[in-house]
């Protein structure tokens, strides 16, 4: 079963209101701390900002753009690695 906007709505106004009775930023980070896991905050800090670049109209491919280059120099990591692996034991 979908849950549709205005469940959302409801379902989270205590959430809602324990958000806007925080007054400072230490308060909130405690509360985040108590209600999600380290990296459930840290997956929520690169959500927002990834919504912050493109409400400046940031392009996708800028965002993204270190994502990739991780992704390339992993994979170059890798192939070393198994490179190395096939000349230590002497597999072709």
């Amino acid at each position: 079963m979908m849950t549709t906007s205005s469940d959302l709505k409801e379902i989270s106004q205590d959430l809602q209101k324990a958000f806007l009775s925080l007054q400072s930023s230490e308060e909130c980070f405690a509360f985040l701390k108590d209600l999600m896991t380290e990296k459930e905050i840290k997956e929520l800090s690169q959500r927002l900002d990834i919504a912050q670049r493109l409400h400046h109209k940031e392009s996708y491919k800028y965002i993204y753009m270190p994502f990739y280059e991780f992704l390339l120099q992993l994979l170059q990591e890798c192939e070393n690695l198994f490179i190395q692996h096939k000349e230590d034991t002497g597999v072709c």
